[in-house]
């Protein structure tokens, strides 16, 4: 048998089109003489779990490997994979992302010099209704390039180019095997809503690790995905849901700092309410953002054709900038003093690592109910 030299890990909860279109994509772009393998790692519902299974029996390729979880969370999901994975570099795709032709080339090329630990490549959006023009504020702009944490793309443009390690974002995130179990691995990520507080700062952590024992991560322009965007995507509800996450996490990284733990330990060095992958133009000037006319709302309040109704778009990007910055802070109020109230979710958080038995959630129970950003303790 070929050995195996790079492993795709899909982590997939209840979408079996989105699962079905990315298989697909990996598939066509493949090149036939080389050793790969694909581990769709699903913790969803046992129907959608059934229909992700006939998925990959319809790809008719033993490379192509359905692998049913019993735990939950996407950070269980990378874990396992990586885990179970018998290629020597390992990428994590999200679900809902297309890869072009050349990706699995590129990745490879890049990793050709050892000192590199991390790759990437553009992620750039591919929506399924028109973008309203309020989402271009949600761009973070610098002579390389932007990107934005809210729908998690890149574009640094069509050079290769050595990046800091926390631009790798999870949806397009290669790297060496040994090396994820050497440094520690990720932290916690997406949760279901009844323990969404049990959230970390996710692939963030794996890549500061990296950074702190001097692994490179670089920016290659072959290894490009195209992530879809859904309507559901362009509203107002799901980017302040999105921003209450970022609150969760950046209460979680104060916590473990305040605690002693540093970039070793997946901590960035310095503190900030968002970390700067995830600030997706919050911080724009205020002279840099368009406004409707005084006393009329702009583009940004009139919604996006084919998109579910939402509540309205604040009159203004700066209101929809002061929006984000409440939900981003109920986020953090709501996960400090549910880590303050529960003994089992500040333990959580200040463990070393996740891998192995480190990785499995407290059992729920106790005096208290389970937290969540909806709960009393000032969540959303």
């Amino acid at each position: 048998m070929t050995p195996v030299r790079h492993t795709v890990v899909i982590g997939t909860y209840n979408r079996p089109d989105a699962l079905r279109r990315c298989l697909v994509s990996l598939v066509a772009a493949r090149q036939p003489d080389a050793s790969w393998e694909i581990l769709v790692m699903d913790n969803g519902d046992e129907a959608f779990s059934r229909r992700n299974a006939a998925v990959v029996r319809g790809l008719q390729d033993t490379r192509v490997r359905h692998v049913r979880m019993s735990s939950v969370g996407l950070m269980a999901a990378r874990h396992e994979g990586a885990e179970a994975a018998r290629g020597e570099l390992v990428s994590f795709v999200d679900e809902d992302v297309l890869v072009e032709a050349s990706w699995f080339e590129g990745v490879r090329d890049a990793m050709l010099d050892d000192a590199v630990e991390l790759v990437t490549g553009p992620i750039l959006p591919l929506y399924e209704a028109p973008p309203p023009p309020w989402l271009e504020s949600l761009w973070v702009g610098s002579e390389a390039g932007r990107h934005t944490g809210y729908l998690a793309m890149l574009d640094l443009g069509a050079e290769p180019r050595r990046i800091v390690p926390t631009l790798v974002f999870g949806a397009n995130y290669s790297f060496r095997r040994a090396t994820f179990f050497r440094v520690g691995g990720s932290h916690p990520d997406a949760f279901p809503r009844h323990r969404e507080l049990y959230q970390g700062n996710g692939e963030t952590a794996l890549s500061i690790r990296i950074g702190a024992a001097s692994g490179h991560a670089v920016y290659e322009p072959r290894c490009g995905v195209r992530h879809i965007v859904p309507p559901s995507r362009l509203t107002v509800t799901y980017l302040e849901e999105k921003a209450r996450g970022f609150g969760v996490e950046a209460s979680y990284t104060e916590l473990r700092r305040d605690h002693g733990l540093g970039p070793q330990d997946g901590v960035a060095p310095l503190c900030d309410l968002v970390d700067a992958r995830s600030r997706g133009g919050a911080r724009k000037r205020r002279d840099t953002a368009p406004r409707g006319s005084a006393g009329e709302p702009d583009d940004a309040s009139r919604g996006v054709a084919g998109a579910p109704r939402d509540r309205a778009v604040p009159a203004g990007l700066m209101s929809l900038t002061h929006a984000l910055h409440d939900a981003r802070r109920e986020g953090f109020a709501a996960h400090r003093a549910a880590a303050l109230a529960e003994p089992a979710l500040m333990e959580w958080i200040l463990r070393p690592d996740y891998l192995g038995a480190n990785g499995e959630l407290p059992p729920p129970g106790g005096e208290s109910p389970q937290p969540s950003l909806d709960s009393s303790a000032g969540g959303a």
